[in-house]
């Protein structure tokens, strides 16, 4: 089964945070924790979501 990367740094972000999963709904919550503690976000708004869906890559 492929993996499925993301890299802050995909959106623009001054941030070297990256994370591999075999799974792309546990990279999401992933994601979403890591905005929360070092981007201080409350939440995701849906436009972001999108672009994270977007720059989710398979490795």
């Amino acid at each position: 089964m492929p993996q499925v990367g993301f890299a802050c740094a995909s959106l623009g972000m001054p941030c070297e945070w990256s994370l591999r999963s075999n799974s792309r709904t546990e990279l999401m919550e992933r994601i979403k924790e890591h905005a929360v503690c070092a981007h201080k976000m409350t939440e995701i708004s849906p436009d972001l979501a999108h672009k994270i869906e977007a720059a989710i890559h398979t490795i």
